[in-house]
């Protein structure tokens, strides 16, 4: 057997929320609250964890806990995991019911105005669907995509989005229009004299 499905083996879905738990909270028995068990609970589980893998997950100091690069990584592959385990889980209930399901979708504030424009479409459409909208800059929203945090951005196409692990297509062309300020002629002098 081979040590990486020997420590599979011992790692639980359960075990890897608590971790992401006591990290976000900053303390273990803030994490104990945040999921109704008890601290000892807590702590055990993250030393069954450390002990499986032979790193420290937590830094543990009298302000708290912080997550040790070790915990840091498995922190950020623990959030894939449960994408991926939430999306299969809407997938196969899409499958038994095609009319409902989840779609998180990522956008930048410029189209956020075309995304509200299809979502009032959409909603009445499938009112058993249930739409999330995620706004912020586009850098940050692939990230998202990548982490699998949204399954789709609407966003302005931006040169650096050649990477071959994404597929883009364009919506629509919109040119970049120049305008010109005119000035009326006596505002144009007060504003110059005064």
């Amino acid at each position: 057997m081979q040590p990486v499905d020997r420590i599979g083996r011992r790692l639980k879905l359960r075990d890897l929320q608590i971790l992401e738990a006591a990290a976000k909270a900053g303390s273990m028995a803030q994490a104990a609250v945040d999921l109704a068990i008890t601290q000892p609970a807590i702590s055990y589980a993250i030393q069954e964890m450390e002990q499986a893998l032979g790193v420290s997950l937590l830094e543990r100091s009298s302000q708290g806990v912080k997550p040790t690069v070790y915990g840091e990584v498995l922190i950020e592959r623990s959030h894939v995991i449960f994408n991926e385990l939430r999306q299969g889980i809407n997938e196969i209930g899409s499958l038994a019911d095609p009319s409902v399901g989840e779609l998180r979708i990522g956008t930048t504030p410029p189209m956020s105005a075309v995304l509200s424009a299809i979502l009032n479409r959409l909603v009445p459409a499938y009112p058993r669907m249930t739409f999330v909208l995620t706004v912020g800059a586009t850098h940050l929203l692939l990230r998202d995509l990548r982490k699998r945090d949204v399954e789709l951005v609407i966003s302005r196409l931006a040169d650096f989005v050649e990477d071959e692990d994404l597929n883009v297509n364009t919506l629509f062309h919109d040119e970049l229009s120049r305008c010109r300020l005119e000035i009326p002629g006596e505002w144009a002098s007060r504003t110059a004299e005064g």
